[in-house]
């Protein structure tokens, strides 16, 4: 619950914030004219499988081997994630994250499709 709130104020702080003639997506999750709908829900559900592993692995108390930095390695598979879905989707790999620039920009295209299909 408090990560729509977050993302619905940053989302709203952000359009605040941001000169109108910029205004066009601010931070939505949306299918570019690269790829379709289908292949979109697929880049989604591929990076958000990423990062939910990588927080597995990372902390697992089970696991023995684990020598370096859970947050190292939860933040840089976010950032490899996004830098590789930004041209695709917008990157979301949270359902909580779309929910906040969807809802203070009032556009819904394909935002609960893929969202429900993944989670």
């Amino acid at each position: 619950m408090f990560q729509l709130i977050g993302a619905v104020v940053g989302a709203g702080i952000l359009l605040g914030l941001t000169p109108e003639k910029d205004q066009s997506a601010l931070g939505m999750t949306l299918v570019h004219d690269k790829i379709s709908v289908g292949q979109a829900v697929g880049v989604e559900l591929f990076i958000t499988f990423v990062l939910v592993f990588t927080v597995f692995a990372s902390c697992d108390n089970k696991r023995k081997d684990l020598n370096g930095s859970a947050p190292l390695a939860i933040g840089l598979s976010v950032t490899m994630c996004h830098l590789w879905a930004i041209d695709y989707t917008g990157s979301s790999m949270n359902t909580a994250r779309s929910f906040g620039p969807a809802l203070v920009m009032g556009t819904w295209d394909n935002h609960w499709v893929g969202h429900l299909v993944i989670g």
